[in-house]
C-alpha cells in the first residue's frame, strides 16, 4: 500500500510487486532486490566506475567489526563457516609472499621457552606422524627387521621397566648408575615371544654385558668391573 514516502512498483525482472522509496534526484529504485539487479548486469560490460571500484576492493570501506572484540560464539561461527573450504592457489601465494622474510615476533622473542614447552609436552609420547616414510630422514626402509625390533618403542619401554625394577644396579658386579644396559636372559633373536617380557630381562653394566656375550672388555670397560 502506497504512502507519503513509499510507492508500489512492479519489478521488471521477477514481476513481483514491492514497496519502493519514492523517486528523487539521487534515487530511482527499479528492482525489488539486489539479486534481481544483478541478473540485469549479467553478460554486460562493466562501466569505468565499476571497474575502478573492483580494483580498489575494500579500500575506503573498513570492516564493520574493526576495533571491536569478537566474542567466542561469533568466532566459532566464522570458524565453522570456513571449515573444509580450501584456500585457492592465488590466496596461498599471497599469504606466502606476505609472510616471507618476516618471522613471527612471538616465536623469535620466546624461542627457548617455546622449545622447552614443546619438548616437555612430547616427552615419552609416540609420534606416528614422524615414523617410517613420514620422517624427514626416511631412506627407503633399509633398516633390518632385527634393528627395527631392537629400536622399537615396545623394547624401549621394556628396557626402562627392567632397569627400574633392578634399581638401576648391575646384577653381576653391583655397580649402581653409570652406563647400564638391559640384557635378554633368553636370546632376543631366538625367543620373539619373550622380547618384551620383564622377567626375561636383567640389568647389567657395559663391562658385564660384554663378558656375558663373550666379547672383549676394553680398558674403559674394565674400570667398571
Amino acid at each position: 500500500m502506497s504512502n507519503k514516502y513509499r510507492i508500489n512498483k512492479l519489478c521488471p525482472v521477477c514481476g513481483k510487486q514491492f514497496l519502493a522509496k519514492k523517486d528523487c534526484k539521487t534515487r530511482n529504485q527499479v528492482y525489488c532486490s539486489i539479486k534481481c539487479y544483478g541478473k540485469t548486469l549479467k553478460g554486460k560490460k562493466a562501466t569505468g566506475k565499476q571497474l575502478e571500484c573492483l580494483k580498489l576492493g575494500r579500500v575506503g570501506f573498513p570492516s564493520p567489526f574493526k576495533g571491536e572484540t569478537r566474542d567466542k560464539v561469533f568466532c566459532e561461527k566464522i570458524s565453522q563457516g570456513k571449515k573444509g573450504v580450501p584456500f585457492s592457489d592465488k590466496h596461498k601465494d599471497s599469504l606466502s609472499k606476505a609472510k616471507k622474510g618476516k618471522p613471527i615476533k612471538h616465536f623469535v622473542d620466546n624461542k627457548e621457552e617455546i622449545s622447552r614447552k614443546l619438548s616437555e609436552a612430547l616427552k615419552g609420547k609416540p609420534q606416528p606422524n614422524l615414523r617410517g616414510d613420514k620422517h624427514w630422514n626416511w631412506q627407503g626402509g633399509k633398516t633390518s627387521v632385527n634393528a627395527k625390533g631392537r629400536n622399537s618403542l615396545k623394547i624401549k619401554i621394556w628396557k626402562r621397566a627392567v632397569m627400574e625394577r633392578d634399581d638401576f644396579t648391575c646384577q653381576m658386579c653391583g655397580l649402581r648408575g653409570g652406563r647400564l644396559q638391559a640384557h635378554h636372559i633368553k636370546a632376543f633373536a631366538d625367543h620373539e615371544e619373550l622380547r618384551a617380557d620383564i622377567n626375561n630381562g636383567v640389568t647389567l653394566c657395559v663391562s658385564c654385558h660384554s663378558i656375558v656375550h663373550g666379547r672383549p672388555v676394553g680398558d674403559r670397560q674394565a674400570k667398571n668391573i
